[in-house]
């Protein structure tokens, strides 16, 4: 079982920028920690944490063997976290083509 002070990265739900402030605070964890994505997406709902993932496996942040924590919440008071390791430093997203073929 991972500490908070283990993972690399928390991967939020994009609600709002408050929120993810609220639970870097709370956690009592960096900022810098916490991917951000809520400007250039906005609130897309189920999608936030998976963009947001994309996003930060773009920048060119995510390493081989960092944990990352992506954390999602609904209505009311369900949430759930889950640690994942990035075990592969190549690994490529789908792209807009590729998710298009899917649907």
């Amino acid at each position: 079982m991972h500490s908070f002070d283990d993972v690399d990265w928390f991967v939020p739900h994009q609600a709002n920028g408050r929120i993810i402030h609220a639970a870097a605070q709370k956690l009592g964890q960096p900022l810098d920690k916490f991917q951000i994505s809520i400007k250039e997406s906005a609130n897309v709902s189920s999608a936030t944490v998976p963009m947001a993932l994309y996003d930060l496996q773009s920048s060119g942040k995510l390493q081989k063997g960092d944990i990352i924590a992506v954390m999602g919440f609904g209505g009311g008071l369900c949430c759930r976290r889950s640690n994942n390791r990035m075990v592969n430093d190549n690994y490529n997203f789908p792209t807009i083509e590729d998710r298009r073929e899917i649907w």
